[in-house]
């Protein structure tokens, strides 16, 4: 009884009981004996199957594709790098522009203020004489300046002559020197061509400031 199978049992015939019959497929049949699967069927071993493991396959991207991305990056940064330091100079040199044209207003005024100064203590008198005009410019604060400009130059270059900037409507004009008569005019006149200073040079009758 040990060595017989469960659907051999059933098969077995015993006196005063029917007789069984099993059809049944014999894959089904090892399974229902608790039968190894490994038993050959019809003589044959069956063969095992390895199964390999599937690995998962990444497709990386392609370096033609990183590339200009990273190219465009570079450019990118450059560019704004670029930029940055040309604002940066342009501010740079705007801010040295003002600040020279503060100095030169600030020394201007110092000047003026000097020279204001200088005339009460000489008792100047106001009479009709001669000046030497240097600039004859238009009505716009860029013609004042380049007259102050000019105003300065002269009295680097003649510190004994006074620079004076009115405004002649409708010209901004610098004019230099407070002379009594035309010869003395005329000897300033032939000097401050000889030096360059301005392409106008010419003689004009004005009411001037001489000492006493």
């Amino acid at each position: 009884m040990n060595g017989q199978t469960f659907t051999e049992r059933l098969k077995q015939q015993r006196s005063g009981q029917g007789k069984i019959v099993v059809v049944q497929d014999s894959i089904l049949e090892r399974i229902v004996n608790n039968k190894s699967t490994s038993v050959p069927v019809n003589g044959t071993r069956p063969i095992k199957q390895e199964q390999t493991p599937q690995k998962k396959t990444e497709i990386a991207p392609k370096k033609a594709d990183a590339i200009p991305a990273k190219k465009e990056e570079v450019s990118t940064s450059t560019s704004s790098g670029g930029a940055d330091v040309k604002n940066s100079a342009e501010a740079r040199a705007r801010a040295a522009q003002e600040a020279r044209l503060k100095a030169e207003k600030q020394k201007m005024a110092r000047e003026n203020f000097t020279e204001a100064a200088s005339y009460m203590a000489r008792a100047r008198y106001k009479a009709e004489g001669f000046r030497i005009q240097v600039y004859t410019g238009g009505n716009s604060r860029t013609d004042k300046e380049k007259a102050q400009q000019l105003q300065l130059r002269c009295r680097q270059e003649f510190p004994e002559l006074s620079a004076y900037v009115h405004f002649v409507s409708p010209h901004w004009v610098c004019r230099v020197g407070d002379f009594k008569d035309r010869e003395e005019a005329q000897r300033y006149a032939n000097q401050i061509r000889k030096k360059r200073l301005s392409y106008e040079v010419r003689i004009v009758k004005s009411s001037v400031l001489l000492a006493r």
